[in-house]
């Protein structure tokens, strides 16, 4: 369960008429109460025969960010966000609507002024080009305030050669006024959408208790999220426009403002989550409950020495021998660099031994032989192998260059009974090991197409050359991390806070693998501050508070190790 389906459980729990619901902050999400007759029964996994007969509604998480591509009229400062984004076309509505994109579109729209127009005596102020400075806080800020407070707010921001006119101050508020007013028509027009869709669905399957609850003639939606809650003009403009559709659908003026109104539901994420827990201790078939544990430091070296100490104390945990070894999991690129340092450091003074530990790697570029300085053999055995105990025939990484690609990976991991704990990076697309936005979340171990921006990040490794980047990779698939007993990732750094945001609040999507982790009965995240700036305040306290609470020696909040007899049934895998 995400954030939106959290909200729209919370708020129905309250007032029953809530069928939809909206976040509207960094992104932009709905979920949407459907009969479940309208949505087709693969989408529901394996059920007992009778639940379909059973169930009648269903909660959707509609991922509605991604709809809308050439549907709403898009401006130049549209194309050029759009453009710059590392998935053109990837999530049009969120790009039009959310207060990540928001202020941006208003800092282009501002840069376009100045080089086609007379805006700010056509002088770019300093610091107007880089992208995202402009946030949607002070767009909100400027449609708000005087002239004269608009200008002491820019000046404070950009450096300028002298100071902007009333004019330029006047046009900057019209265009925030603008981007604020067309965000939300489009959101106005895409909730409507989603109403036609309940009631012709409803029209479709009427059932005696639907048509009950419907008979009020009103509709909730259910919203939360800093842009629709901190922003008034945009919620207000935004109501009166769902007024217009419903009036121009339903003719009827009288009922227009009881038939589809916008409800604040503060606090509702983690509400709904406590919802949810509820009904699903109701069902005594259930299965067990995710866990995440989110541990938030303050700089990436902290955070690198939390994970190395965290591996530290679930080997000694564990106890391994030579006959019942720790079967680790692990990671190459920038984000293990500094956990691996520290491995050395606390296996030189006498901390851990890597004696009975067996790893394998998540991944291997295809065509680069191992003794080549990029390939993800050197890497391992430059970073951490060579300064340990490892017995040479216990580390297990993938072959690039072997004449059949298709390896028995899975069967070797198999063999050891699974892994106990799968260290991993994020990429700031989301993608975990080399499943990039698309793979399978019942994958396996694979060859795999990089995406050109995974390609684009990782060319600092090929003296800055993207085209000496292999353009394959063999890799884990997620379902090969999901069957993993314990799955331990780190994400530092701005780049990875959309990565951080759509793994920890957004919805299990194929789009974002990370996301895949929220399935998983035992998911440890380790960030920094940095790598939390996406993430809704609530969530971060919450996190922060558990942790305050809960302190204590990190493994004493770990799950016993298992024996290998029962690590398959109680990974995710199955849950996905």
């Amino acid at each position: 369960m995400n954030d939106t389906e959290a909200t729209l459980l919370s708020h129905a729990y309250d007032s029953p008429a809530t069928r939809i619901s909206l976040i509207l902050g960094t992104g932009c999400n709905a979920a949407i109460y459907l009969p479940v007759a309208v949505i087709s029964r693969h989408k529901f996994g394996t059920r007992p025969s009778n639940w379909i007969e059973a169930a009648n509604s269903v909660v959707v998480n509609t991922e509605i960010s991604m709809f809308g591509r050439e549907v709403f009229p898009l401006c130049d400062a549209d194309r050029q966000l759009d453009r710059d984004s590392p998935h053109p076309g990837f999530q049009p509505i969120e790009q039009l609507t959310s207060g990540r994109y928001l202020g941006e579109i208003c800092r282009l729209t501002m840069v376009e002024g100045v080089r086609h127009g007379s805006l700010f005596d056509q002088v770019l102020p300093g610091g107007i080009e880089e992208r995202f400075s402009l946030d949607t806080d002070l767009m909100s800020a400027l449609e708000e305030k005087s002239i004269e407070e608009s200008a002491k707010l820019l000046m404070e921001l950009y450096r300028f050669s002298k100071s902007p006119t009333k004019q330029d101050i006047t046009f900057v508020q019209s265009v925030c006024l603008a981007v604020s007013e067309r965000a939300a028509i489009y959101l106005a027009i895409t909730l409507f959408t989603l109403w036609r869709l309940r009631r012709d669905s409803q029209a479709l399957t009427p059932t005696e208790t639907e048509i009950s609850a419907e008979s009020s003639k009103t509709v909730v939606i259910a919203y939360c999220g800093a842009v629709v809650e901190k922003h008034p003009t945009l919620r207000f403009r935004c109501q009166e426009i769902l007024d217009l559709l419903v009036e121009t659908e339903v003719g009827n003026k009288e009922t227009i403002r009881r038939r589809l109104v916008l409800e604040p539901a503060y606090d509702s994420g983690l509400l709904g989550a406590a919802v949810g827990a509820m009904m699903n201790g109701l069902n005594e078939n259930s299965v067990p409950m995710a866990k995440l544990r989110l541990i938030i430091h303050d700089s990436n070296r902290n955070a690198s020495l939390y994970m190395a100490n965290y591996i530290v104390e679930r080997i000694a945990a564990f106890a391994p021998t030579s006959s019942r070894p720790f079967v680790l999991g692990l990671p190459t690129g920038s984000s293990p660099e500094l956990i691996y340092k520290y491995l050395v450091t606390f296996f030189k003074a006498g901390k851990v031994s890597f004696q009975n530990v067996v790893t394998f790697n998540m991944d291997e570029y295809v065509g680069l032989p191992r003794d080549h300085p990029q390939s993800y053999h050197s890497f391992m055995f430059t970073n951490l192998f060579s300064h340990v105990d490892i017995r040479p025939e216990n580390v297990h990484i993938l072959d690039g260059t072997a004449k059949d690609l298709k390896q028995e990976f899975e069967a070797q991991i198999a063999s050891y009974g699974g892994i106990e704990l799968f260290l991993g990076g994020v990429g700031p697309d989301g993608h975990i090991a080399f499943n990039e936005p698309g793979s399978s979340l019942a994958s396996r171990t694979r060859v795999k197409s990089l995406a050109q921006s995974t390609v684009a990040a990782n060319a600092r490794f090929f003296p800055g050359d993207s085209s000496r980047v292999p353009k394959m990779a063999l890799t884990v698939g997620i379902g090969t991390i999901m069957d993993a007993r314990e799955v331990a990732i780190i994400a530092t750094g701005p780049g990875k806070a959309k990565a951080v945001k759509m793994g920890v609040e957004g919805g299990v999507s194929h789009l974002w693998t990370i996301s895949a982790l929220q399935m998983h009965p035992s998911w440890l995240l380790v960030v920094d501050e940095d790598a939390c700036q996406e993430l809704t305040l609530e969530i971060v306290n919450y996190f922060k508070d558990i942790e305050r609470v809960g302190s204590g020696p990190v493994i004493n909040q770990t799950l016993e190790p298992a024996s290998s007899k029962t690590r398959k049934k109680e990974t995710g895998m199955s849950k996905l």
